[in-house]
């Protein structure tokens, strides 16, 4: 019994090692811009990191990166969107 959860353990361990590489992988796949107004991005900036939004397709392998202002304002265009939408439903 102890040997099938040592095995387990193991196998988790190795499952939990290879969804790291893939995101490491796609880390590196980071633009060093914002997509939509070009404002430079620093990965070394800690600031910069927690605040920028990243967004990934793993299908495709695309990571696109935007800054705060650009994605508050793509966040506003969807509100304004379904707001518009709902009226013209009622």
């Amino acid at each position: 019994m102890t040997s099938e959860s040592r095995k387990l353990k193991r196998n988790k361990k190795k499952e939990a090692e290879k969804e790291l590489k893939k995101k490491l992988g796609l880390f590196q796949m980071i633009p060093d811009h914002c997509l939509v107004c070009q404002a430079p991005f620093d990965k070394k900036n800690r600031e910069q990191v927690m605040s920028w939004s990243v967004v990934v397709r793993k299908t495709e392998k695309i990571v696109r990166l935007y800054c705060p202002s650009c994605w508050d304002k793509a966040k506003q265009l969807v509100k304004e969107t379904e707001h518009d939408s709902k009226d013209k439903e009622v």
